[in-house]
């Protein structure tokens, strides 16, 4: 048996040999951890969009006045410099377009599967919601492809939002190191 076939059949277990008064309890309190789950994804997205949004107007700053200060530094640190934010900024932009994208189907999924819980807490029919709850739950339920689609863009996300740091570090780097050739030089 595979680790997902024993997760699934233990989920199984739980659902179907839990008390009716306790399985409510369960509803409830997972309901409860979905809503406070995603609160938390929320916050820690805006965060996270606030500092790009912050590192790519530093980057674009960068851009701007990096020829005034380095008019006598080599050409070659002042293109990587320059290559290093514009990768950035053009990766930031996509990070926070795909993370957009990444909110607002993650936010129907979130509502997909509360609204399922809500239902679920004022069904009558225990064996009904045993089913239906055990649906929600499993890797291999009927949310499993829509969450499948939402890794796939996260990743994506991830690794462009990412990209925009190592852009802004790699530049500044450059920046910093041009700065002080004239004064290695002397």
């Amino acid at each position: 048996m595979t680790e997902r076939n024993a997760k699934a059949k233990r989920l199984d277990d739980f659902v179907t040999s839990i008390t009716d008064e306790y399985l409510r309890q369960f509803l409830a309190q997972t309901n409860a951890a979905y809503r406070e789950g995603h609160e938390l994804a929320v916050s820690s997205q805006e965060r996270s969009d606030k500092m790009l949004t912050w590192f790519i107007a530093l980057m674009g700053g960068g851009i701007f006045s990096v020829h005034r200060f380095f008019a006598d530094v080599q050409v070659h640190l002042i293109v990587t410099c320059l290559l290093a934010w514009v990768i950035g900024i053009v990766s930031g932009v996509t990070s926070r377009v795909l993370g957009g994208v990444l909110v607002n189907k993650n936010n129907l999924l979130f509502y997909d599967r509360v609204s399922r819980l809500g239902l679920l807490m004022i069904e009558s029919d225990y064996s009904l919601i045993r089913r239906e709850l055990a649906d929600l739950m499993k890797a291999s339920g009927s949310l499993a492809q829509k969450e499948k689609k939402l890794v796939c863009l996260l990743r994506a996300t991830n690794a462009t939002y990412y990209l925009a740091y190592l852009g802004f570090i790699v530049g500044t780097v450059a920046a910093a190191w041009a700065a002080l050739q004239p004064r290695l030089a002397q």
